[in-house]
């Protein structure tokens, strides 16, 4: 029996799949094996894919950069800038989803990064914001969770007056 993570499919194939199977399932197995796959071959195709001018493949670079290698993949440190460049584009989910992977980066990484998208026009991104800050064990993070339970969206404020909770808890 062979092992669905040795699926033998190039890193290529993968991405195909993952851009362009009209079957959802299908299409996230092929990122979860890329994700799963901590090498270089994967690193730099994923790098590749936020460079490039679709929404749909600078949004799978960032997922594929979020998790690979799981939380003690070998480049996940080395992912940061990337990450960090796709805070600059103006799709929200793009946006949200780079804050996602920087969630996982070293804490220093983090907070410099996400203290600086805490007023993000995009209520998605803040409510990101506030998820991650949660995480960062810092004494920053409950005035930046003050900041974003002021936001005017009601998830947003829920989910910092949670986090707010269970910090001064």
């Amino acid at each position: 029996t062979v092992c669905h993570w040795d699926d033998p499919r190039s890193t290529g194939a993968l991405v195909e799949q993952a851009l362009n199977s009209r079957n959802y399932i299908a299409a996230e197995q092929a990122v979860a094996l890329l994700q799963r796959r901590d090498t270089e071959l994967v690193f730099d195709e994923a790098v590749k894919l936020t460079q490039r001018d679709t929404t749909e493949e600078k949004q799978l670079g960032a997922r594929i950069l979020g998790k690979l290698g799981g939380p003690n993949g070998r480049f996940r440190s080395q992912a940061a800038p990337a990450l960090i460049e796709l805070l600059e584009d103006k799709s929200e989910f793009i946006i949200s989803e780079a804050v996602r992977g920087l969630g996982s980066a070293d804490s220093t990484t983090v907070e410099e990064t996400i203290n600086q998208l805490k007023n993000h026009p995009h209520g998605e991104v803040r409510r990101l914001v506030s998820f991650v800050l949660f995480g960062v064990d810092d004494h920053t993070s409950p005035e930046a969770l003050v900041a974003l339970s002021t936001a005017r969206e009601g998830m947003v404020r829920l989910a910092a007056t949670q986090a707010l909770t269970s910090i001064l808890n």
